[in-house]
């Protein structure tokens, strides 16, 4: 398997080799065994954008075309003519891609912009009157299959596009049958955001936080629909990045990327957690001080046990929780000058101890055993 990098970065390395090559450092068969090793990333050339550009007026002509003849086809024909330019243009697409790589997947791509505006051409045709967001989802479902068969990048970046759309435009939804709406809804959301997940570059810094977002979006957007109380949802997305952290769902996901920003999710989830009057929008408690003390102890004990294993997200939320608590307590009750004074003494001495406390590993780590 060969690491994948860019330009620049293998231009630099292989002239990083031929220096340590001329100084003897290491023979020219060492060199280029280590070159073999590595091969540029492909990168989004001019040949890609004006195929890409070129592939969508394609699609946006045929669209107008239709757009300006359809009251004179009939909807058997409208229907039929929909499906042979989705599936032709996909057929092609794939084909042509053997040997035209870039202008065969512009012309692959067309396939799913006329399947998104069929949803909504069908819905017409037939006076559906479904919801908006439901042909989104839809579109966003089949854009996520495409991407995953054909390992499309540039498909999987629009279909997390798409699935926002959905769910935002879910937001002010009224449904005459929700009971019908909210399972499908929530059922082909959480496909998508599957097959979203499984895709082939989670270590990569933007799809992996393009990925935490899906899947908390799609976890608050369903709360909001159920009209589940604030305090379990936070809760569930807290439980989310735990698990994700500690037991990910996906083998590639324990990549360092993914662990990182699975420890941001659930260090910022627990923070919010240690407010009382969240814990008080339950109506079972009427006194939120004590569970939310207890639970801001549990949290600092485990972000003291991440802090000695080396983790810098736990180091920033114990900071967090020592403001929090600084500020809510003496605020009121000390001089400006005083409080200030105060809290970066704190804050400099907790650092100190964290330094040497660091050190401290480093040194062990560093000794024989």
């Amino acid at each position: 398997m060969k690491f994948q990098v860019y330009k620049g970065y293998m231009k630099a390395l292989s002239d990083q080799l031929d220096h340590f090559t001329a100084q003897g450092t290491i023979n020219a068969d060492q060199a280029d065994t280590m070159k073999a090793s590595y091969e540029v990333k492909e990168s989004v050339g001019f040949i890609q954008a004006v195929t890409g550009v070129g592939g969508f007026m394609i699609g946006l002509g045929v669209l107008s075309y239709i757009a300006g003849n359809w009251d004179h086809i009939p909807n058997w024909g409208r229907l039929s003519l929909i499906i042979v330019a989705m599936v032709g243009f996909f057929l092609s697409g794939v084909r042509l891609e053997e040997t035209y790589p870039k202008t065969g997947q512009a012309v692959r791509n067309i396939s799913v912009l006329v399947y998104g505006s069929g949803l909504f051409l069908i819905d017409q045709m037939f006076h559906l009157d479904k919801p908006i967001a439901q042909h989104f989802l839809l579109w966003a479902f089949g854009a996520a299959l495409i991407s995953r068969v054909m390992k499309d990048k540039w498909m999987y970046f629009g279909t997390q596009i798409l699935l926002g759309i959905a769910w935002l435009t879910s937001l002010d939804l009224v449904s005459d049958s929700p009971g019908v709406f909210y399972p499908m809804f929530g059922l082909l959301s959480l496909a998508t955001v599957y097959l979203i997940l499984v895709q082939e570059k989670e270590r990569d810094l933007l799809v992996a936080c393009l990925n935490h977002l899906m899947v908390m979006g799609g976890i608050g957007i369903l709360f909001m629909h159920l009209e589940v109380d604030a305090l379990f949802g936070m809760l569930v997305i807290f439980a989310y990045g735990l698990v994700w952290l500690y037991r990910p769902l996906f083998a590639r996901h324990a990549g360092k990327v993914n662990v990182v920003l699975a420890s941001v999710v659930a260090s910022l989830f627990g923070f919010i957690l240690t407010f009382q009057g969240l814990w008080e929008t339950w109506a079972v408690i009427e006194d939120g001080a004590i569970i939310a003390l207890a639970f801001t102890l549990a949290y600092v004990v485990w972000q003291f046990v991440r802090i000695r294993q080396g983790s810098r997200v736990a180091l920033f939320a114990v900071c967090a929780v020592m403001a929090r608590y600084y500020f809510d307590t003496l605020y009121d009750f000390m001089p400006k000058s005083l409080f200030f004074v105060l809290g970066g003494v704190l804050l400099t001495g907790f650092g100190l101890y964290l330094e040497n406390l660091r050190r401290k590993e480093a040194v062990s780590n560093d000794e024989p055993s």
